[in-house]
């Protein structure tokens, strides 16, 4: 197996996991074909991370590449509700804003190991304290005109939920559209950089999570577990009874925002310079 190289003192290596404790916890194998056969299901599966070990990488290991404020962790609680397998990350888990989501219920942070499948990355806009080769990438992309207010947000208020009132984007004008022109280039190398990655890559759009969710998991679940059609297996009815409700959270954001609704914090002029970027 595949090693992954961190910090000899990585947090995250003796960190608890109550839920990998509490077991029981998957064979990769069994998980592989049950979730791929035809038997009727009824409701959603419990939460287990798989059988594994600190330092070994899974052998289908996928990194969900993901942008700042693009809607990745609203993907992983799709993919835990409906996979019923914890998702990992990258980050360093004695980060506050990484300790917040912690504290709501992802509790494979730090994770990038064999007991996780997919694994949380925003490389290379910045980049986490393991190293790791993962063998294909789930990219999630959204509307830059929306995704870069959130991130200013995010920012400002060193959190994911707090907002700056709207008049403070007519205040600050000048910082705001510095930070645009800046940001634009970065979400641009960001996204070219997965698209050109020499690994299979799957693109799920944070406007399709929120306004087609049934349409945008199953996509996404061919992807993940290699089928052409799911329709009437255990993966496929455990996306049709996931996405029969309101889309799932792992903390009460800000309001997303989706349809380029923040396009009236910008003049046409900085429209025109993202567009050419």
């Amino acid at each position: 197996s595949e090693k992954i190289v961190t910090k000899d003192d990585n947090p995250a290596r003796n960190h608890p996991r109550p839920l990998y404790e509490k077991g029981p916890n998957w064979e990769w194998e069994k998980y592989w074909a049950y979730f791929r056969s035809r038997e009727v299901v009824k409701e959603l599966p419990e939460l287990h991370f798989f059988k594994g070990e600190w330092g070994t990488l899974h052998p289908d290991s996928i990194v969900m590449a993901s942008f700042p404020r693009s809607g990745n962790t609203l993907l992983r609680a799709f993919m835990e509700k409906i996979t019923g397998i914890v998702t990992g990350s990258e980050a360093d888990i004695t980060l506050g804003l990484i300790q917040a989501l912690m504290d709501e219920g992802l509790e494979g942070e730090g994770l990038v190991d064999n007991r996780v499948w997919v694994v949380k990355s925003h490389h290379p806009e910045r980049t986490g304290i393991t190293l790791y080769h993962p063998k294909r990438c789930v990219m999630v992309l959204r509307d830059p005109i929306d995704c870069i207010p959130s991130l200013f947000h995010l920012t400002m208020t060193d959190s994911h939920d707090l907002s700056l009132c709207d008049e403070d984007f007519v205040n600050f004008q000048k910082q705001w559209f510095e930070y645009v022109e800046n940001e634009i280039t970065v979400w641009r190398d960001f996204h070219e950089f997965w698209l050109n990655s020499d690994m299979p890559v799957h693109v799920i759009r944070y406007e399709d999570m929120v306004k087609r969710g049934r349409y945008a998991m199953t996509e996404l679940m061919k992807f993940m577990f290699k089928m052409e059609d799911i329709e009437g297996t255990v993966i496929g009815q455990y996306v049709n009874l996931a996405t029969e409700v309101a889309a799932p959270q792992k903390y009460v954001p800000r309001a997303g925002k989706a349809g380029m609704a923040n396009i009236d914090k910008y003049d046409h002029e900085l429209l025109t310079f993202m567009a050419t970027q």
